[in-house]
């Protein structure tokens, strides 16, 4: 998107209408997602031998560590060189190309960190719900 020359509203508009596209095809393949309906038999999350079931200590540990690993990459990406230029795109795009830096490379990174952050929350979302279903999408 941002490659090809796609920005302001209009990302938003081309992100909203994938996520319609993509939810669509999902409802439609009913018997490999189960619809509207769900996917109802999940199994639990184990790491290392740990068990993540919905109510237990465990699942509310692995949720804080992940928020707070969350927040910490933002923090830190904030403080990088990589976050000052993209402070500095949010301020004044054309002055940043202008100093030669590939604006739409680091678009793209922040991007794909945040739908990285939001995949993380889609699924500890899952775990906690023991259920996954389109209407999740929004």
């Amino acid at each position: 998107m941002f490659r090809g020359r796609v920005t302001g509203v209009y990302v938003s508009i081309i992100t909203l209408a994938t996520m319609v596209v993509i939810n669509l095809v999902i409802i439609d393949q009913q018997s490999y997602t189960g619809g509207f309906n769900g996917i109802t038999d999940l199994a639990q999350l184990e790491i290392f031998g740990v068990a993540f079931d919905a109510y237990g200590r465990a699942t509310y540990y692995l949720v804080a560590c992940c928020v707070l690993l969350s927040l910490l990459v933002a923090f830190a990406f904030t403080k990088s060189k990589a976050g000052l230029i993209v402070q500095a795109i949010r301020d004044h795009e054309s002055r940043v190309r202008y100093f030669g830096y590939d604006v739409a490379l680091y678009q793209i990174f922040v991007f794909a960190l945040s739908a990285a952050i939001a995949g993380l929350a889609g699924m500890l979302y899952t775990v906690v719900m023991e259920f996954a279903s389109p209407t999740f999408l929004g």
